[in-house]
């Protein structure tokens, strides 16, 4: 009874269910309304629900993403894309006069989608599914977490895109019966998935992938492909860094067209300057070409989706059906390179580039309600392993060695405990480390990624000189959380880590606290002109830097007071005061 009260109460506070797939080349959002289904919501720019992963800054230091950003990403300093894959890393970000981290440019589009929705629904967004790559590790989580919470989002579950996929077909195929594997091939990573569904159930078997193998790749071999072909033939001619950032987009362009024609051209005029005159790039691409080029690719993917089969040592005939998603799998050769290690044709399903944010709407609606839990049931596994640090005898020496407590791709739930010991009988305490493995190979600590610490302390010493033993407790949740509950029987000792390595659960390390406007996402977009004006008055004092900080002050103020109109009105102030000072400047 509780349970369907508590289900009416989701019904009732939440319409439909929201859905986001943060790619590295594209973003989508969905939303899922009980009685019509998944919607994908349009970008109002392209018309499309695409929008490019790209993120600018405009003559007048303003914020743009997607379409908008395009005309800046080819000026150096000025745009970015990609930032996926840097996600989880500390590297700065320059555009223009400001910094940021990639958390920071990716809440950046988040926001985007966000506001999206909400002009499409009439609702403020908040609670939504967003979706990672399977082999996304802690950090790479947890900061892709931290850009939701800045871009106002509330994370219900992060889920692996591969899965998203697979959840988007299995809505639409409730029947469907068999042995599925799922080839996610994006712009940035290449996840596999192996799964059987059987009467609503999708059991994932194993997932593997990598998160340096996409579409962004192969752009760069394009890329590299004309460089040795224009250097040839101008040995001599220098090539500014805009053009090579043109030339990127170009060669993304080029590998679309190459899906289709037999043929195409890069034509870039004034691409590099040589004896004092502008030289033009122009190089035609075969696809015969192309597919060699490519190969390198297929090779490791097809590596990829061979390591896959063999974690559950699953046969190739015994595949029913193989589902494509991602961009990259539109290119021909990759997928018959698919074809021929299945043997059969592979087969999209669902729209590739909607799949995973299609999955990751249902998914909401699954978790708030909207979708009844017995209509399609998820089995997942973990992505990664994880152990402790403990002493072992090895070649007669005692070591520091892994010990591993779940190895990656075992179903969740899971629950184990072992039992160790103590390294002497007067030994006042103890350290439990928790570690992160990726491929399930690891034997040394430094193999792995520490990812949390506790300490039983005030241990008092052991009678008749044996060691206290000491209980490990290992669980590992559907929801992905963790517990280490690590006791020593009889003396009431024990501590206990909480770890989740797809949830936040209190602050972390990677958490950005700028200020207040990065609680909700209608007023981060102010963010740059609250640090320039923040910058200008920490380094001029004068008279204009007080009237600036006056103006600054009240900005925030309406912030605080979420006066969404006087908040605008206070910004065009700042903002017009900054740009006569720096206007003001360059004529000096």
């Amino acid at each position: 009874m509780l349970k369907k009260i508590r289900k009416q109460e989701e019904r009732m506070s939440h319409k439909f269910g929201v859905g986001i797939d943060l790619g590295t080349s594209t973003s989508e959002i969905c939303i899922y309304k009980p009685k019509i289904g998944t919607i994908p919501i349009h970008d109002p720019v392209t018309r499309t629900p695409i929008v490019p992963s790209i993120v600018g800054i405009d003559k007048k230091e303003r914020i743009v993403v997607g379409e908008a950003a395009k005309p800046f990403v080819n000026i150096s300093g000025h745009g970015v894309r990609e930032i996926k894959r840097k996600i989880g890393s500390n590297e700065i970000i320059r555009l223009g006069n400001l910094s940021f981290k990639p958390e920071e440019i990716s809440a950046f589009i988040l926001t985007y989608l966000k506001e999206m929705a909400e002009n499409y629904t009439g609702e403020q967004i908040k609670d939504i599914v967003l979706t990672v790559p399977a082999n996304f590790d802690d950090l790479q989580r947890k900061a892709t977490l931290n850009a939701a919470k800045i871009a106002g989002l509330n994370v219900l579950r992060l889920i692996n895109e591969p899965t998203a996929a697979a959840l988007a077909y299995g809505i639409s195929e409730k029947n469907a019966e068999g042995q599925v594997v799922v080839v996610d091939f994006g712009g940035g990573t290449l996840d596999v998935t192996v799964l059987e569904m059987m009467e609503g159930v999708l059991d994932v078997k194993a997932t593997y992938g990598l998160t340096n193998l996409g579409g962004k790749d192969i752009d760069d071999i394009i890329v590299s492909y004309a460089l040795q072909g224009f250097k040839e033939n101008h040995p001599k001619a220098t090539i500014p860094d805009h053009s090579i950032t043109k030339l990127k987009t170009e060669a993304e362009l080029a590998k679309i067209r190459l899906s289709n024609d037999d043929y195409t051209q890069i034509e870039i005029l004034g691409f590099a300057v040589e004896k004092g005159k502008p030289s033009d790039l122009e190089i035609e691409i075969r696809r015969d070409m192309f597919e060699k080029l490519m190969e390198p690719v297929l090779k490791k993917a097809e590596e990829c989706i061979i390591r896959a089969l063999s974690i559950k040592d699953v046969k190739i005939q015994d595949v029913d059906k193989v589902l494509l998603v991602g961009g990259t799998t539109y290119i021909p050769c990759v997928r018959k390179m698919i074809k021929n290690i299945f043997k059969k044709d592979p087969v999209f399903g669902v729209d590739p580039d909607l799949a995973v944010s299609i999955g990751a709407a249902t998914r909401a609606a699954i978790t708030l309600g909207l979708i009844d839990e017995e209509e399609i049931v998820i089995a997942d596994v973990c992505s990664h392993g994880f152990g402790i640090d403990c002493v072992a005898i090895v070649g007669n020496q005692p070591m520091l060695v892994y010990d591993q407590l779940i190895a990656p791709n075992t179903t969740i739930p899971y629950t184990v405990t072992k039992e160790y010991s103590l390294l002497s009988p007067d030994q006042r305490e103890v350290e439990i480390n928790l570690y992160q493995d990726h491929d399930g190979n690891a034997r040394l600590p430094e193999h792995c990624k520490k990812v949390a610490t506790a300490i039983i302390s005030d241990i008092p010493p052991a009678l008749y000189g044996t060691p206290h033993p000491i209980l490990v407790d290992f669980s590992y949740n559907v929801d992905g959380s963790i517990v280490v509950n690590a006791r020593i029987p009889g003396i009431n000792k024990s501590c206990t880590i909480k770890f989740h390595p797809i949830n936040q659960d209190g602050e972390d390390e990677n958490a950005i606290n700028d200020e207040i406007l990065l609680e909700d996402s209608k007023f981060y977009r102010y963010k740059p002109l609250i640090k320039k004006a923040k910058e200008y008055i920490s380094h001029s004092k004068n008279e204009m830097s007080i009237i600036i900080e006056e103006k600054l002050l009240k900005l925030e103020n309406s912030i605080r007071e979420e006066d969404y109109n006087l908040a605008d009105l206070f910004a065009n102030e700042l903002f017009d005061l900054l740009y006569d000072e720096e206007e003001g400047k360059n004529e000096l």
